[in-house]
Parts: structure tokens; C-alpha cells; sequence
């Protein structure tokens, strides 16, 4: 069980590259248009009427991924941001490791 728990905490390189690559993989995989199911509004919108931040990453981040650049921007323009960011994150744990051996 230890085990499993170091992989999924993202508290090491390998995790952080394990986990992150395994969702790019899913959203590269699962086409857009099959993402309907989740939720167009969150529960902060429909509850309490604030539309937050992260609404529409998740989608963003496949239309990026799947080339759908305006439509990316569209539906939450933080995608690409987020995108950015976990690249660089994985970059620099795959020198980082690639360092360490």
C-alpha cells in the first residue's frame, strides 16, 4: 500500500512524471467530444452563482492537445497556462532523473 501511495503523492520526479503523464495520455487518448459527461457548469457556479477559474481546464487542455486552438481559448484560456506549466514541471523531472542515474 506504501508503495502505491509514493507514486500517486506527486512528492517525487518519477510520481510527478508517472501522474501527469498518465493524464495527458487519457486526454490525448479520449477525444473531446466524449468528455460531454463532465459537468459544463461547477458546483461553485451552480450553487452560489461565481463562476470560477478553473472552469473548462479539463476541456481546454484536450482541445489544445487535440489541436483545437481557438476553441481551447474559448473555453478557458487558463488551459494553456496550465499546459505550460506542467511541460515545464516534467522537463525539468525528466533532466532531473536523467541527472541522477
Amino acid at each position: 500500500m506504501a508503495n502505491i501511495c509514493e507514486w500517486i503523492s506527486l512528492d517525487s520526479p518519477k510520481s510527478r512524471l508517472v501522474c501527469f503523464g498518465t493524464g495527458l495520455l487519457v486526454l490525448l487518448v479520449l477525444p473531446t467530444q466524449h468528455l460531454n459527461w463532465l459537468p459544463i457548469r461547477s458546483v461553485w457556479e451552480t450553487w452560489w452563482g461565481v463562476h470560477p477559474y478553473s472552469s473548462g481546464i479539463t476541456r481546454s487542455l484536450s482541445m489544445i492537445i487535440h489541436g483545437q486552438f481557438n476553441a481551447a481559448w474559448q473555453m478557458n484560456p487558463l488551459g494553456y497556462a496550465v499546459l505550460s506549466l506542467i511541460g515545464v514541471m516534467m522537463l525539468k523531472d525528466s533532466l532531473k532523473m536523467m541527472w541522477k542515474t
